[in-house]
């Protein structure tokens, strides 16, 4: 069976419309009246196909296609319609629209199925000020609700009661999502599909570097104590760890400020972060205590973490599965993991959990440029169709 992957299209041009930068790729922030619209839209589809389920506390939106009244666990697929500043028109869309999709095609084909399908479309993916994968993270109940949270959430109008009210406590089979891949590998391997093995662990880190502010043209370079000058052989030894780097392990150190940052003073501070990402744990507590000895006894530095997010598996069984289905289309594939985060990573911790990648031309993503081609999309969503099909007939 196949995806009807001219409706996927019209869904998507349906969806450009929803935007506050026209022409300059596609913004519809979390928590913004543009992903509240995105939302209502998704909803008045469903209902259009009468496939709507449900919308939940906080805007978590569900479709539901069932042939017959089962008490079977359902299978559900998803992603996110909210985009980052300027982003492009794939980034968890695409996961959505291919999730309203198969339904549509499993209704219209008026397939007898023994296994009930969701699609969600999960509110504020994308950084907010509640935390990126908000949606996901409210819905399987991983909402630290401490008295910073309940200010931030009270700022944004949203009452606690509403996130804790909308946790999950039905039993779910599985969890699919189909993304684009945000990098590019699959195209550079030429490669039709990415079935994800992971989803890296992140660790964070911010480093503060002191010195001591003066005048810049008065005083001496001998006596000086200068936190730039301090700062840079520091990240010399941090940047000589990348060539070191385990296998699906990557390090950045992608933001610094510098103190009182004038050209005529100088500077009395430096504060960088350093982030890694990694498929494993252990990689990651190497790298820490590597960063811990280079800080160490270093009297006027010193590193802190300050975001711990643990790699999740996906599931090895809908890996298979993927892979199965993949052959029997005659699509390429590749095996690989994902250094970004996705509502996959919320739903991982506790549902068997699988992720396909779309190829992106030139690894482009969050911006507007973003684009995965037409027939590499239709793949995508054939082998999650197919899939499917093998378990619910």
């Amino acid at each position: 069976m196949k995806i009807n992957i001219d409706r996927v299209y019209e869904h998507f041009d349906e969806l450009k419309a929803i935007n506050t930068t026209y022409g300059q790729g596609y913004t519809r922030r979390s928590l913004s009246k543009e992903e509240d619209k995105a939302l209502n839209w998704f909803k008045e589809k469903l209902k259009k196909y009468g496939l709507y389920n449900k919308t939940d506390s906080i805007g978590n939106t569900f479709g539901k296609y069932e042939s017959n009244k089962s008490n079977s666990s359902p299978i559900l697929i998803g992603s996110h319609l909210d985009t980052v500043q300027n982003g492009g028109l794939y980034d968890g869309a695409l996961g959505v629209l291919l999730g309203l999709e198969v339904l549509i095609k499993l209704k219209e084909e008026n397939v007898n199925i023994k296994t009930p399908i969701e699609v969600v479309a999960f509110r504020a993916e994308e950084a907010n000020i509640l935390g990126g994968t908000f949606g996901s993270r409210a819905f399987m109940g991983q909402i630290n609700a401490d008295k910073e949270f309940n200010s931030k959430a009270k700022e944004v109008g949203y009452p606690i009661k509403n996130i804790l009210d909308s946790k999950n406590n039905k039993q779910y089979k599985k969890y699919l999502e189909v993304h684009i891949e945000q990098g590019g590998v699959l195209e550079k391997e030429d490669m039709d599909i990415g079935i994800v093995t992971s989803i890296a662990g992140l660790n964070r880190y911010e480093c503060m570097v002191y010195g001591e502010s003066n005048h810049a043209g008065t005083t001496p370079m001998s006596i000086r104590a200068d936190a730039m000058q301090r700062a840079i052989p520091i990240i010399n030894q941090i940047y000589k760890e990348i060539e070191k780097l385990p296998e699906n392990t990557v390090l950045t150190i992608g933001k610094l400020d510098i103190y009182p940052n004038q050209a005529n003073v100088i500077p009395n501070e430096v504060k960088f972060n350093i982030e890694i990402r990694s498929d494993k744990t252990s990689k990651m507590k190497n790298l820490e205590v590597k960063f811990n000895q280079i800080f160490n006894n270093i009297q006027y530095a010193n590193i802190t973490k300050t975001v711990e997010k643990n790699p999740n598996k996906m599931n090895p069984f809908i890996q298979k599965q993927f892979e199965e289905t993949a052959k029997k289309l005659g699509y390429n594939y590749l095996f690989l993991m994902s250094g970004a985060n996705h509502d996959a990573n919320s739903l991982a911790k506790t549902i068997d959990t699988g992720m396909l990648f779309v190829p992106s031309y030139k690894g482009i993503s969050h911006h507007p440029e973003e684009f995965s081609s037409k027939k590499d999309i239709e793949k995508a969503g054939n082998t999650l169709l197919n899939t499917i099909l093998t378990e619910i007939t």
